[in-house]
């Protein structure tokens, strides 16, 4: 009977040992399509239409344009980065796709990819540095995406890093998802927001629900609630 127990405990100890280095392959396996979702190709493009609803004390207060982001060529920053400007555009919604884009603001991003450590993919809009991705990508892999801001910190995570999403009508295969917000279940915050990006093509869904409800009696607040939909059309 002993001899018996040693023997199940070598088996036990060796199937743990399995386990673990096969837990270790899969994490060390980086899915290649992941390695494509921010693209910095100048001159690369995405025209998106934009829906942001705001809200006044008479209620909603919609608003619809076309967006067209533009990669744009290289910069040093303050830090002595090298960052890529990125070129807003904007058209009325009114005008459907016979745009008439002019030039609205422009923004930043950095990347700059280390092999075999943890790197980040770093939007800057309004000089507000936020870290949109984090590579690797695993699923469930979360990370402070205000770490370089003074907005708090706010927890991102990967959601499916592999799925088929459809915008208006476009089929997009694999995709990864970044959950940005997920606070749905409190009484003064329903909160829910997400990013979508596509491998070479970047950003295709970005949504974002702030609904607050901080008044004295719970009522809601329309200065701090916001819902913003942006939905890829076309990009090159």
């Amino acid at each position: 009977m002993r001899m018996k127990n040693k023997h199940s405990l070598l088996l036990c100890s060796l199937l743990l040992c399995v386990g673990f280095f096969a837990c270790n392959r899969v994490k060390d396996y980086i899915e290649p399509h992941t390695l494509l979702i921010f693209p910095t190709d100048p001159g690369h493009f995405r025209i998106s239409l934009v829906q942001d609803t705001t809200y006044d004390t008479g209620g909603p207060v919609p608003a619809a344009y076309y967006k067209k982001e533009v990669n744009g060529g290289l910069e040093t920053d303050l830090t002595g980065r090298t960052i890529q400007a990125i070129e807003i555009f904007r058209s009325p919604e009114e005008l459907g796709q016979n745009y008439q884009f002019t030039l609205s603001r422009v923004w930043a991003q950095y990347i700059e990819p280390v092999e075999g450590q943890n790197y980040y993919a770093e939007r800057i809009e309004e000089n507000v540095r936020t870290l949109i991705l984090k590579f690797p990508v695993y699923e469930g892999i979360r990370w402070n995406g205000n770490l370089y801001n003074n907005r708090g910190v706010q927890e991102y995570k990967y959601g499916n890093i592999d799925t088929t999403v459809v915008v208006r009508g476009r089929s997009f295969p694999n995709c990864v998802v970044v959950i940005q917000k997920a606070d749905t279940s409190g009484f003064i915050n329903k909160k829910f927001a997400y990013e979508i990006y596509s491998p070479e093509i970047g950003l295709v869904k970005k949504y974002d629900r702030s609904l607050v409800f901080d008044g004295p009696n719970g009522e809601f607040n329309p200065d701090k609630s916001r819902i913003y939909v942006e939905e890829i059309i076309e990009n090159n």
